[in-house]
């Protein structure tokens, strides 16, 4: 008797056992996926985005301000225009001028730059190492989250999180620091990127950026592209970028009548953004 028993509970331990074994297993999902997969999914994911895309104009709208100010005064509207593979120029519409528009510049140059060459920021092995924080949802989107480490100090790399698709494998937000400091002026740089399918692209449709300015304080660096056109005509986009629709910031339903392809609103971060809605 007493041996059936001990046998008995023997039996009921190790079924305890494999009970919580697979509870732990199910439970710590993302712990049993391979990084080095997600990552090698991701690389394909890119290129094969990149692969697809095709001439287009964008009109993108910058603002810089600070944080205690309700409605922002300095304001920045410019004409991006892209030729495949590596061509993009850009075009200052309208600006209120003074240092928020010499900022839009040395950042849109700094685009066309990186265009010409991607590789130098690319989401890469050959630019960072990469570690599983886990999973999230984001905007109802199961998404892998990538801690991110660059390889070498630059201002181009951002050391903080990606949020990877787990069904596209592209890459929908970034957020981190610049690998490197800015500039004497510029500290504490904090930067959200955000991304959407636009006329089958994949492409950044908003940023924000938060800073701290020598002299001024706390500051805020936003940018959202409002409107977007395919480019048929190759060669007049070669020559020169076309001009930008007329509208105003305030209505928003002026930039509605002039889109070709509505920009995905749901790429833009909710809390930066709810005075332009």
């Amino acid at each position: 008797m007493g041996t059936r028993i001990k046998t008995s509970g023997i039996l009921c331990g190790f079924v305890t056992l494999l009970l919580a074994t697979a509870v732990a297993a199910a439970s710590s999902g993302t712990a049993a996926i391979d990084v080095n997969a997600i990552v090698t999914r991701m690389m394909q994911a890119q290129a094969q985005n990149r692969a697809q895309h095709t001439a287009y104009e964008v009109v993108r709208n910058y603002r810089i301000y600070k944080p205690e100010e309700t409605n922002p005064k300095t304001n920045v509207t410019a004409l991006v225009s892209f030729l495949p593979p590596h061509l993009k120029t850009f075009k200052i519409a309208e600006s209120t001028g003074g240092i928020a528009e010499r900022v839009v510049r040395n950042a849109l140059q700094r685009e066309v730059e990186l265009t010409q060459d991607p590789s130098q920021s690319d989401y890469s092995p050959q630019n960072y190492d990469f570690t599983l924080l886990g999973e999230e949802t984001l905007q109802g989107n199961r998404c892998f989250v990538l801690g991110l480490k660059p390889k070498r100090e630059s201002k181009d790399l951002l050391e903080g999180k990606a949020w990877v698709d787990a069904n596209s494998y592209l890459i929908r937000r970034v957020e981190g620091e610049p690998a490197k400091n800015l500039s004497w002026w510029i500290h504490d740089v904090h930067v959200t990127l955000m991304y959407n399918y636009v006329n089958g692209m994949w492409l950044r449709t908003a940023s924000q950026a938060s800073a701290k300015v020598r002299f001024s304080g706390d500051v805020r660096f936003s940018s959202r592209d409002v409107d977007f056109r395919p480019v048929e005509d190759v060669a007049a986009l070669q020559d020169e970028p076309s001009p930008v629709p007329a509208y105003h910031e305030k209505s928003r339903a002026n930039v509605r009548r002039t889109q070709r392809v509505m920009i995905p609103r749901n790429g833009v971060p909710v809390n930066e953004f709810a005075q332009s809605k």
